[in-house]
């Protein structure tokens, strides 16, 4: 059976940067020196506008956006635009490129070598989510940083 995870970061229980003021981890930094070079990146796929990493995880992904007409574009295809059943991790045009939303959902697949979204499930574990806090989104103005404080699988019909 193969899964998908259609990931929010509010419905995963993630908090945003405006909801951790207090917490220096939990807020948008401008970056002297980015470490993604999305000038580099533009040139292989300009949907390409963000990268999304999960430090100890194989979570180390760009993050993409249709430009096409097709919202699910990247469902089954790589950052590169070649077919494959992976897919990409990516969102659709409803959300905004700056994580400006209340709500940005990111969708990957739960792949069985847990690449893509594959080790998220392991979250449900107290200890696997208290190891793995933290994740962060680079994106051209700065790093995003999100402190994961619940996390539930969900299965599609498919």
């Amino acid at each position: 059976m193969s899964l998908k995870f259609l990931e929010s970061l509010k419905s995963l229980g993630v908090k945003s940067p405006e909801s951790l003021e207090s917490s220096e981890s939990s807020q948008t930094v401008e970056l002297i020196d980015n470490p993604i070079d999305f000038d580099a990146l533009a040139k292989v796929n300009t949907d390409i506008y963000a990268w999304i990493t999960i430090p100890n995880t194989k979570v180390d992904y760009p993050v993409l956006q249709s430009t096409d007409d097709s919202d699910d574009y990247y469902l089954n295809h790589t950052f590169e635009k070649k077919y494959s059943s992976a897919g990409s991790i990516y969102t659709q045009k409803i959300n905004s490129k700056d994580f400006s939303d209340p709500n940005t959902l990111i969708y990957g697949h739960n792949m069985r070598d847990d690449s893509m979204f594959g080790k998220l499930m392991y979250f449900e574990d107290p200890a696997y989510l208290n190891e793995h806090r933290y994740f962060t989104i680079y994106n051209e103005t700065g790093e995003h940083k999100y402190e994961i404080f619940s996390a539930f699988v969900t299965f599609s019909a498919s």
